[in-house]
Formats: C-alpha cells, sequence, structure tokens
C-alpha cells in the first residue's frame, strides 16, 4: 500500500529491505513478495526498484550474493548493502560480493542495468574510495553515474569538513 502511495505520488525510487525472514525459510515467498512490489513500482516506467539487502545480518558471503541474485531476478534496478539502522553496516567484503552478483547477473542480463549503493559504517574519505575503486574495478570508469554507483555517507561529512 505504502509503495502505490508513494508511485501514485511521483516517487522516482522506492527503497525496500529484503524480508530477512523468508529468505531464511521461503524463497518462493520472497520471490512473490519482491515482483509484487516491482510491479507496483514499474507503474511508474522512470521508477527505480532498490532492494536493500542488509548484507551484515545474512550471516555469510553465499548467503549475500544469493540475496542480491534474487532481488535483481526479481526485478531490483538497484541493490543496497544496508539500511544504516543495524549494528554492522556495509563493508569492503560484502560489497565485493554485491557487485560480484551485479556483474554476472548483466553479463547473463544484456539488457538490464543493476546499480549499487554502500551505505551504513562509511565514515572516511578512504572508505568511500575503496568503493569507488572496486567498481572501477569491475565495471569501468564510464560506468560511475548516479544512476549506477552511491554511495551512503551521512557519517563521511563531518571528516570532509574538517578537512577543508
Amino acid at each position: 500500500h505504502d509503495i502505490g502511495f508513494a508511485i501514485e505520488n511521483k516517487a522516482d525510487e522506492i527503497d525496500v529491505p529484503i524480508n530477512r525472514g523468508l529468505f531464511f525459510e521461503d524463497i518462493e515467498e520472497l520471490c512473490i513478495e519482491l515482483n509484487a512490489m516491482n510491479s507496483i513500482v514499474k507503474q511508474n516506467p522512470k521508477a527505480k526498484l532498490k532492494v536493500i539487502i542488509e548484507a551484515g545480518e545474512l550471516k555469510d558471503f553465499k548467503n549475500v550474493y544469493e540475496a542480491s541474485k534474487l532481488a535483481m531476478t526479481c526485478g531490483a534496478d538497484f541493490i543496497k548493502t544496508s539500511t544504516g539502522k543495524v549494528s554492522r553496516g556495509a563493508d569492503i567484503y560484502s560489497s565485493a560480493v554485491m557487485i560480484l552478483a551485479i556483474k554476472k547477473f548483466m553479463d547473463s542480463n544484456p539488457n538490464r542495468t543493476i546499480g549499487f549503493k554502500a551505505a551504513g559504517g562509511i565514515r572516511t574519505s578512504v572508505q568511500a574510495m575503496q568503493y569507488y575503486a572496486l567498481m572501477t574495478y569491475f565495471f569501468g570508469e564510464e560506468y560511475i553515474t548516479k544512476d549506477t554507483f552511491r554511495i551512503g555517507c551521512s557519517n563521511l561529512k563531518q571528516e570532509i569538513i574538517n578537512n577543508i
């Protein structure tokens, strides 16, 4: 209902956390849920579905990879590491796994472009540059646009101010 309301009111990006309970208990039901959300989002052809993986709570890299793949298969235009509201947000290792999942997915689905957002726990410009380097390694400089790569860096603001 909230997604429909947002789309009717011209939202162009919808962030939804993956249902981790369903991820561990009923993948088929999770696919149904994600596909349903995607069909509502796609009522606005310009709208993007961003699925938040919450990588820090998925226990291991295999789960991070599988959740990323599932989100993209079910229509995600962007996958995001974390809401930033849990104890363990983005880390470079889980992000590398997610970016590899994007690369493999796009290699198999050349008509789809998937974006990546690292969020939660990014506090230094060095960390931000690590994510940038990871993305350019897998996709090249030309892939780095606001439509394909973002960093949730509200915690980085103070370091930038201090360094200016």
